[in-house]
């Protein structure tokens, strides 16, 4: 069998974006049928880090061929033999132009040089320029780390979460919520993954700072639309966080301080092109500045947080690549009183690359995702400590198969354990101590899923993703099951029996599969028309009456009485891009149906219940809406984009039982994060001296709340009286963040940057939450807490040593 070689000069191209490289010829044999093709397969890599460019846009021009590299850095076409001219793009990277001689089929390695200047517009995409009407996906969206760092900054810092809510279909609920809101699911239905493994908390200090360090990713993206069908267990979206390599070249520094936490991070390697390594750290310095206030309800207050990234690659040759990725959080709040609360997120995952040959390549991963929360009190008179914890133990072996351009194929098989203890009471010693302790029993599930999904191109018109995902869901023992007698509400009154399960003993198993389809028409070469349909199953659910996600909240996974929810999405979307892609358009319909979705009686009592299943109820959900997109990436002074979305989220609670299973009488009443209107504005504005200015305007619809239609006395207590939930909505939500961005050189030879952002310019006074109080003679009278009542401002300096 002859092995051909690909022989190949790479030379400058006499453009502005281009680099000088010396001509290498290596010497192969020829064909002698000259119009026969072949494949070659190259590798894009920094020329100063030697690390694989991922979503790089590889154009070879002359046979209308573009293709985007893998996680990798690789790329593969099939081309004629003789010269062909490779053009190449990536965010932050000098636009450059190759020349390769084929003479065969063989493997090559291209060096692309990093732009020091600044990105002169927002980019969204870290994706080819036209892969919104190109590409079959609908309802993704992908912020390089680049466009994200362009953005206002909320307390000095990157927010990621912030950044999402900025993009059509995606909503925040209160002030400073931690949570977020996709296509009209709960906060619960988002898959959250940071460097591929799930994280349950996504914020430092109940949302006041994000929890993900922007030093350490390369790329964000979130699927709303049609997902995947590598991915599974929520019901509503995936955020894939990825995590960038250290520098396989040279060690680097940086430094950011700001005005209530700082960051350090170093990367380099250990072994030049073979070993890199990245660390960085954050800590916040909140409770010296409390400290400060003469207000003694400030000063005595603490707020803290402290995160940790450590990530290691390893290239044991051309084939294999091994990376491994911690991630460690903790907080710490109190306000003024006897209690404080605690979290910690603790993450950790192992993985192995290894390419079978230049077609077929696999990835193995084992993680672990550790959530623990903690709620003390030290009052004199019942001192107590609650404990929760989740943690997840994960397997997966994905293979991917790239037979052409126009066919790939992506397989892949996932393990998870979970265990779940949703709460512990343990009182402090002490003799005026009454509390007892109490723990909820803990709870145990493992999952399996394989997957198959397929990409076709069968013309230049016409593609289509296909997928198809099965999974296995098996809640287990050690547990007691609570018999209820039949026919009857759901009640400890109506308990039967009680049934013990031991250790590994399977309770009730679940199935179902997952199809996944996404097609595309291509109307021209700037117009496409899209649809999608995706299903998707979700296990844990997260108990809680509040919109965002607290230390308080209550998980709960599937059981014999508590279903999984099914999710069924369909979207359409029109996309149409203009003046060479410099302008993008596109408008997106959606509708979701959601089966046994769950929500609490009136008056339900969560707290350390071990019988919870008596106070949830399920029902049916939908949504729907309509997403419009336009967005600005010119190589002019001004940029930015412009998002609106309508749509509507509610639920329907219907039981056996009306008056009690049932919510609102059986009718269909809006959720708690139901905003119809949700609108944002973001520009970037290059002003003169290295200044960059950008701001961000949201305005949406008020909360939806429930509002008391009188009062009564119940044992000489005025309380309020409420028939439905959610009937009223809260006051209009809008708010101007900006931010003055100046680059500069320190100590002659390092650059830094100097930020000052403004979180709310105008003092906007947005409701955090509504709530009733008794007024003697009057009906019950509402009052809004509201968290920020003035501009917040902020000021942080990065030092880069490199």
């Amino acid at each position: 069998m002859k092995k051909y070689l690909l022989t190949f000069a790479v030379i400058a191209a006499s453009c502005m974006t281009s680099f000088g490289q010396k001509v290498t010829i290596v010497d192969g044999e020829k064909f002698n049928n000259v119009d026969k093709k072949d494949a070659i397969f190259g590798t894009l890599k920094d020329q100063e880090t030697g690390e694989g460019l991922i979503g790089a846009i590889v154009r070879i021009a002359d046979q209308n061929i573009a293709t985007v590299t893998d996680i990798n850095g690789d790329f593969k076409a099939r081309v004629p033999l003789g010269q062909h001219k490779i053009n190449v793009q990536s965010i932050g990277y000098t636009t450059s132009t190759f020349v390769i001689d084929v003479r065969g089929s063989g493997k090559f390695t291209l060096y692309v040089k990093p732009n020091v200047k600044e990105l002169d517009a927002v980019v969204i995409s870290g994706e080819r320029p036209d892969a919104n009407v190109s590409s079959t996906n609908v309802g993704k969206s992908s912020l390089s780390i680049e466009s994200i760092k362009e953005l206002p900054k909320a307390m000095g810092e990157v927010d990621i979460i912030k950044s999402i809510a900025m993009l059509p279909g995606v909503n925040t609920g209160s002030e400073l919520s931690s949570g977020f809101n996709v296509r009209g699911g709960s906060a619960d239905q988002n898959l959250i993954l940071l460097g591929g493994v799930p994280i349950y908390n996504p914020s430092h200090l109940f949302g006041f700072y994000t929890a993900f360090n922007a030093d350490v990713v390369s790329n964000v993206s979130l699927y709303k639309g049609a997902v995947p069908a590598s991915f599974g267990g929520r019901a509503s979206s995936v955020l894939d966080i990825e995590y960038r390599s250290g520098d396989y070249n040279k060690w680097k520094a940086k430094a950011t301080v700001g005005v209530s936490a700082s960051s350090i991070m170093v990367e380099g390697p250990v072994i030049k092109d073979k070993l890199a390594v990245l660390v960085s750290a954050r800590k916040s310095y909140l409770d010296y500045i409390l400290n400060a206030f003469n207000n003694p309800q400030i000063s005595e207050s603490s707020a803290d947080f402290s995160d940790v990234n450590v990530i290691a690659d390893y290239r044991l040759n051309d084939k294999n690549k091994i990376k491994y990725a911690l991630y460690r959080s903790t907080d710490s709040f109190n306000f003024v009183g006897d209690t404080s609360y605690h979290w910690s997120n603790f993450n950790q995952s192992i993985s192995w690359n290894h390419s079978f040959s230049d077609k077929l390549s696999s990835k193995i991963s084992l993680s672990q995702s550790q959530y623990k929360n903690q709620i003390k009190n030290n009052s004199s008179i019942n001192a107590f400590e609650l404990n929760a914890e989740i943690e997840n133990l994960i397997g997966k072996v994905d293979f991917e198969y790239m037979q052409s351009d126009k066919l790939s194929v992506n397989a892949g098989v996932d393990f998870s354990r979970t265990n779940l203890q949703p709460g512990e009471l343990i009182p402090q010693p002490s003799e005026a101590n009454s509390l007892v302790t109490q723990k909820v029993q803990e709870e145990h599930a493992n999952e399996f899923a394989g997957y198959l999904e397929l990409d076709v191109s069968p013309s230049k018109k016409i593609s289509f993703s296909a997928g198809l995902r099965y999974n296995i869901y098996q809640y287990l023992g050690e547990h007691a099951i609570y018999g209820y007698r039949p026919h009857e509400p759901l009640s400890e009154e109506n308990l039967t029996d009680t049934t013990y399960y031991a250790n590994g003993d399977v309770i009730t198993t679940y199935t179902g599969w997952e199809p996944r389809l996404s097609a595309r028409y291509s109307i021209n070469s700037s117009t496409s028309f899209k649809v999608a349909l995706n299903r998707m199953y979700q296990y844990i659910h997260l108990i809680s009456n509040t919109n965002a996600i607290a230390p308080s909240d209550t998980w709960k996974l599937s059981d014999n009485e508590l279903k999984p929810q099914i999710a069924d999405q369909a979207s359409v979307g029109l996309y149409k891009n203009f003046r060479d892609n410099k302008i993008e358009t596109s408008v997106e319909v959606f509708y979701k149906t959601v089966n046994n979705i769950v929500d609490y009686k009136d008056g339900a009592e969560l707290f350390l219940n071990d019988h919870i299943e008596t106070e949830l109820l399920t029902g049916f959900g939908k949504s729907y809406g309509l997403e419009l997109y336009i967005k600005s990436n010119t190589s002019g002074r001004l940029n930015g984009w412009i998002s609106y979305t309508y749509s509507r989220s509610e639920r329907r609670i219907r039981g056996a039982f009306n008056e009690i299973e049932s919510i609102n009488g059986g009718d269909w009443y809006p959720a708690n994060y139901d905003r119809p209107h949700n609108f944002t504005n973001v520009l970037v504005y290059e002003l003169p001296k290295k200044w960059k200015l950008s701001t961000t305007l949201t305005l949406k619809s008020g909360q939806v709340f429930t509002k008391p239609v009188g009062k009564f006395n119940y044992a000489g207590q005025i309380l309020p009286l409420y028939t439905e939930r959610n009937n009223a909505r809260g006051p209009f939500y809008h708010r101007l963040d900006l931010s003055l961005t100046r680059d500069f050189t320190f100590l002659k030879k390092y650059q830094g940057e100097f930020n000052f952002s403004v979180y709310n310019v105008y003092g906007r006074s947005n409701p955090f939450s509504i709530y009733y109080q008794d007024t003697e003679g009057a009906p019950p009278q509402p009052y809004q807490l509201i968290l920020l009542t003035t501009p917040f401002p902020s000021v942080s300096v990065t030092f880069n040593f490199e």
